[in-house]
């Protein structure tokens, strides 16, 4: 628990919200502080949507190694959305 509160929440977050742009909602945002990474959730309107989300938030100078680890269309939606998971890392891993 001591450790997450060294964790740099606030940047990780703006830079999260700031990447989805409107098309991408974010659904969860998971900290991993032994590894200093950064597991996320997310849900994009469109598969060009989700990989422009990816491609903002690997330039961001914040995170690297900004990896889809997994996606699926949301068939039992109308719109088809694109829920899919990212793992990305932040800072330096000690």
């Amino acid at each position: 628990m001591v450790r997450r509160r060294g964790l740099p929440w606030a940047p990780l977050l703006e830079t999260v919200e700031a990447a989805s742009g409107g098309d991408v909602a974010l659904l969860r945002m998971q900290p991993q502080a032994d590894s200093h990474s950064l597991l996320l959730t997310a849900e994009a309107r469109t598969q060009a949507a989700m990989l422009d989300y990816l491609r903002r938030l690997d330039a961001s100078p914040l995170l690297f190694d900004v990896r889809l680890t997994g996606h699926r269309v949301r068939d039992d939606e109308p719109t088809h959305p694109v829920r899919f998971d990212v793992r990305a890392s932040f800072g330096r891993a000690a």
